[in-house]
């Protein structure tokens, strides 16, 4: 049985492939907004999907579209969008039960789409081949021109990766080098704030305008920050004259984890960059300033942000501390700030991604507050088939016995 699809391939020269995949996908999320689509991360299903990949010895992107399929327009006006956009070559191809039905591209920065089917052999389809050859620095064949499969291997591009793709994201196991974006339909309020219905009381719940960004420009910033918390020990000190923003005003993705996807987009809030420099500061000087920043995290967690600041991945907030009685005290005092606002994290459910943009769902996200429980003792009463309301109805009736 043949497959059929459509794909746009983004022709990337010697260019580094990570930068090239930031670029491209970055380019892919705002033609996605554009048409009213907001990127995917809770457990509900997708409207929209999207995968990149390497192929043709990685001076190609493949990029496969669903509405592609659905809506055939879709990949030439993506293309003349990507064109302009990105100022590269970009060919579409239309694969037909294994047989490549025809390609068309549109040139870098120009945006014109020029199709070659497979049953023409007239002067248009004829131009197209000189075309992109051409522009690809190579000589066409003499004689006959060849069909447009032999055409694209000629430059690169094969049946057999396309197909190889396709099976990568229909197994959801994307291989090195593929990215998987989803998107749903949403309203243009919804697009923006990443939330269908806004909580009366998180709209007024600030963070700070520099959480969301790029992870260098965020690392960098934070930096900055805790060295001057550790010197004046004030947050208010601290965070002179930093911009705030509402959390629904913020970018839907909070990332808790780092990994293969950092630094693709500065679309999101990379939260893990918080506790990665925490520990850092924390660590220095064989651990001279741990208790110091300890006394200040607790200090900072009265405030919305910092407690969901210090939610990721790992679970860990900083390096433990010299005895198991002052590790334990910490760990209760941490989880009694993060059950202040444990309405409002769990509000945040359906924002929190992993390293792939993965959606998080619960008890993953609150992998830092469940480590916690553990050192404070709790481990073997925590209801671990429990939601997450009925988890912290557990966790409050444990604190107020004084265990």
């Amino acid at each position: 049985m043949g497959f059929f699809q459509n794909n746009l391939n983004i022709h990337i020269g010697g260019e580094a492939p990570e930068a090239a995949i930031s670029e491209v996908a970055r380019a892919v999320r705002q033609i996605a907004h554009d048409a009213g689509y907001a990127i995917v991360v809770s457990d509900g299903p997708a409207d929209r999907w999207v995968l990149l990949s390497r192929h043709g010895g990685g001076q190609w992107l493949t990029l496969l579209d669903s509405t592609f399929d659905e809506e055939p327009q879709c990949s030439i006006e993506a293309a003349s969008a990507l064109g302009r956009g990105l100022g590269k070559l970009v060919v579409g191809v239309s694969v037909n039960d294994s047989y490549v039905d025809d390609f068309f591209f549109c040139r870098a920065g120009e945006g014109i789409a020029t199709v070659g089917p497979s049953s023409s052999s007239g002067a248009d389809s004829d131009a197209a081949y000189g075309e992109l050859m051409g522009f690809l620095k190579k000589t066409p064949r003499e004689g006959t021109r060849p069909e447009p499969q032999e055409i694209l291997e000629e430059i690169g591009l094969h049946m057999s990766s396309w197909r190889l793709i396709g099976e990568y994201f229909s197994d959801e196991t994307p291989g090195r080098g593929e990215v998987i974006m989803t998107y749903s339909r949403v309203s243009p309020e919804s697009a923006r704030t990443g939330n269908d219905v806004a909580s009366e009381k998180l709209k007024d719940i600030p963070i700070p305008r520099f959480l969301c960004g790029h992870p260098r420009n965020v690392r960098r910033r934070w930096k900055k920050i805790v060295k001057k918390l550790v010197e004046t020990r004030s947050w208010p000190a601290a965070l002179e004259g930093e911009d705030f923003i509402s959390i629904e005003d913020a970018p839907k993705v909070l990332l808790l984890e780092g990994g293969q996807m950092d630094g693709v987009d500065d679309d999101n809030v990379p939260l893990y960059v918080v506790t990665d420099v925490l520990i850092d500061v924390a660590a220095d000087d064989e651990y001279a300033r741990r208790d110091l920043v300890a006394d200040l995290l607790l200090e900072g967690m009265k405030e919305f942000w910092v407690c969901l600041a210090l939610l990721n991945g790992v679970g860990t907030i900083l390096p433990p501390a010299k005895t198991v009685e002052k590790q334990r005290k910490f760990a209760r005092d941490c989880v009694s700030r993060f059950m202040e606002w444990w309405e409002e994290l769990c509000a945040m459910e359906g924002r929190y991604c992993g390293s792939l943009w993965l959606p998080m769902a619960w008890p993953s996200w609150a992998r830092t507050v469940l480590v916690h429980i553990r050192e404070m003792g709790m481990d073997h009463l925590f209801p671990f088939e429990a939601n997450q309301h009925e988890t912290a109805e557990a966790i409050r009736k444990w604190l107020a016995d004084g265990r």
